[in-house]
Formats: structure tokens, sequence, C-alpha cells
């Protein structure tokens, strides 16, 4: 089977998606699918690391930046994807899905999409009403054919499922969550190690929310819920940490924010962190934020767990089974919750930050890893292909055993 992932673009500065195809196509290395990924790039930047680098091809982007077109990706298509058995789209609103799905059409290839949350009724309302129906027009046009034309979409929560009947989908729903690489965060750095690399940690209690600066993200009650948590006397020590890049100039706000609320001591920005900084934030905080409005599943708050990390997050991120498990508070998005569930969780006991942090790595273990992810999604691509049935919950692939006759 020779399966090719089209992305809007795979830089580690775009936030979840490109580490999620990553992950993906990652873990189907080495089986019985052939692979290819086709992405967009900015003039002197480059994909985020990935096992499949040799198999990923980036083509030049041009005006206008939001569409993220690429002039080269039709004849791209036709060069790299002209023998595929299957097109797998991710997200929706760009060049890369339009120009994919019209060459999937037109070649008889059937394609399947991960909208990564971006078709959910929070997503196509959380900038405003003109945004909204900008969105509308596009999936009754243009866009009509990446969504409707699917052979399937996947999706990573019930939520997110749910959600479709908002725009009108009908067709097959599969469920497939997000999952995580366990052997990179198998072994952590020391705590102390982010003292060296940024000295204003040492001695406080710190708080991480690691994400895009992005007005879905939820900011806009962090923040306020912060000064109440740092005007406490017991928590006056406390440290939130940003560290996320500006997302479509956003940072400006939320600096705007930080000084309105007087909390700037309390408060440290630091941008995209990768590699070695990312573990050294992950390991040294005490407590993972993810206050969103909406996601469609968050890597962050996965990766967060799989460190043993307690997580205060929202309903917004879809993950009710992390608070079902015992491993983190859910709350609305809301300053006065957000408030009172920081504070609960920054004057936990040892005993129990230490019984909360096993469950979420339990959890993660058990059910969010790329393996599991790749098994089950390779049960998708045959149904596609073989035009039967699709699951909306699949189980993983198992090849069938040859006969005694093939064998020999």
């Amino acid at each position: 089977m020779r399966v090719v992932h089209v992305a809007t673009g795979m830089e580690s500065g775009m936030g979840g998606p490109p580490r999620v195809v990553a992950g993906m196509t990652d873990a189907m290395l080495g089986g019985d699918v052939a692979l290819r990924l086709l992405t967009t790039l900015d003039e002197g930047t480059r994909a985020c690391e990935v096992k499949t680098q040799s198999l990923c091809i980036g083509f030049p982007r041009s005006r206008p930046r939001f569409w993220y077109s690429a002039p080269a990706l039709p004849r791209g298509l036709r060069e790299y994807a002209s023998d595929a058995t299957l097109l797998h789209l991710h997200e929706v609103w760009s060049h890369p899905q339009y120009a994919a799905a019209k060459f999937a059409a037109k070649s008889g290839i059937p394609h399947i999409l991960t909208p990564h949350g971006e078709l959910g009724p929070k997503h196509l309302r959380h900038k405003g009403p003109l945004h909204h129906l900008k969105k509308r027009i596009y999936l009754q046009t243009a866009g009509r054919r990446v969504v409707f034309g699917a052979a399937c979409l996947h999706v990573f929560t019930e939520a997110e499922a749910e959600g479709l009947s908002s725009i009108g989908y009908r067709g097959p729903v599969v469920i497939v969550p997000n999952g995580i690489e366990l052997s990179e965060f198998a072994l952590l750095p020391e705590a102390e190690e982010a003292h060296e690399r940024w000295p204003e940690l040492t001695g406080r209690r710190v708080v991480l929310y690691m994400s895009r600066l992005s007005p879905e993200k939820g900011l806009c009650r962090l923040i306020p819920a912060w000064k109440e948590v740092v005007h406490r006397q017991s928590l006056s020590d406390a440290m939130l940490v940003l560290a996320g890049p500006n997302d479509r100039g956003y940072g400006d706000t939320v600096e705007r924010l930080i000084g309105e609320h007087g909390i700037g001591d309390h408060v440290l920005r630091i941008g995209l962190v990768t590699g070695q900084d990312r573990l050294r934030l992950l390991s040294r905080a005490d407590v993972y934020t993810l206050p969103s409005f909406s996601e469609g599943f968050s890597m962050s708050l996965l990766e967060a767990m799989a460190c043993g990390k307690v997580a205060v997050f929202t309903p917004g991120c879809n993950f009710p089974e992390a608070e079902q498990a015992g491993a983190g508070i859910c709350v609305e998005p809301d300053v006065g919750q957000l408030r009172d569930a920081l504070v609960n969780c920054l004057e936990l006991n040892d005993d129990c930050r230490t019984a909360m942090g096993l469950a979420a790595k339990m959890l993660v273990q058990s059910d969010y890893t790329w393996d599991a992810v790749a098994a089950k999604l390779r049960t998708v691509y045959q149904c596609v292909v073989d035009g039967t049935d699709i699951p909306r919950f699949p189980q993983p692939f198992i090849a069938p055993r040859p006969t005694t006759r093939q064998a020999a």
C-alpha cells in the first residue's frame, strides 16, 4: 500500500499538527505501508525533526501567506502521488488540502482527512461571525471536495466527531486519538538543568503552559486567574512559564494583559522551545495547564502527562479521560475556576502529586502511543482501499495469514 500524506506545513512553530503528522508517519515506517509526505515551507525554514525526513518533500510557499499556497505542489502531486493507493490530508483551510483533494478526485485515488479539530463548532466561531461565514462559504465551494469528498474523516475525540453534524457532514467518521513516542520522555533531564537555562525559576513553584500564544488557547482567562493565584501569600513564589510561539501577533496581547494585571514578576515568556529545552521545562514544572476554549486533541497536554505532571485543563481540550483517571483537574475556562484548580494543584502534598503523576503516566502508556495509532489507522486505510465498512473505533490491523498453498 502506498500512502501519501499532505500537510500544510511541518515547521515546529506551527504547533501540534506537524508533530502529529511526524509521529503518525514515523510509526508506520518499516511496515507494509510505503510513505511519502508532501508539505509547504517558507524560504529558509525546515521541517521539524522526523524519521521520515528523507521522505518529506517541501514546496516553496508564495503569497497569500494565510493560504499557504505552493504553486509547485500540483506538479509535485503528479510526480510523487500518481501511483498512490491513498492520500491522507491534514487540516482543512489551506491550498495543500485543496490541491490534493482536486488531484485525488481527478486521479480516482481515495483520500481521507484529519481536520485536527478545525471543523468543530467552537473552532469555526472563535474568530467571530465574519470569519465563521467565510469558512461556511468555503466548505460549500472550494473546500467541499476536501471535506465531503473524503472517504472518511479521522478525528481525535468523540466530541470532535459529534461536532461534524454542525457542517452537515454525514459520511464515515473514525475516532483514533493522538499518540506520543514514549521513549522521548523515558529519561528526563534533572530539574536543576532548567535553573541553569532560566535562573528565574530557581526556588519557585512552576506552572507551565506550552502551546501557541493564540486567542483560542484561553490565555485571556489564565492571566487574570494567575494574578489571583500569586496574590495569595502562600503562593507568592509561584511562576507561570509561557512557552510557545507568537501566533499572528497575539503575543502582544498577552504581554499587554500581563502588564495590566501587574504580574510581570510572576510570568516568564520564553517563546518556542524544542529539543532538550522542552524536556528541561517539562521536568521542572510542578503543574501543567492548558485553558483552551477549543482544541483538537492537545499534544502538549499528552506529553506533560507522559512526564507525570498534574494538569489543569478545560473541556475544550476534549480529554475527560484524564480527569476520570485521576491525572488532572478539568474546569471551565473561567477565571475563578482556573484560579481554584491551580491553587489546589500547587498546594498538593508530595504523596498526592506523585499518585496523580503516576496515573497520568499509566493512562498515556496504555492508550496513547504512536504505535497504537498507526496500527488502527492501517485498519482504516485497508477498509478504504477494499471498499468495506469503516469502523468508528478501529482496532489494530492484523495482516491475514497466508494459506498453506500461499506459504509454499
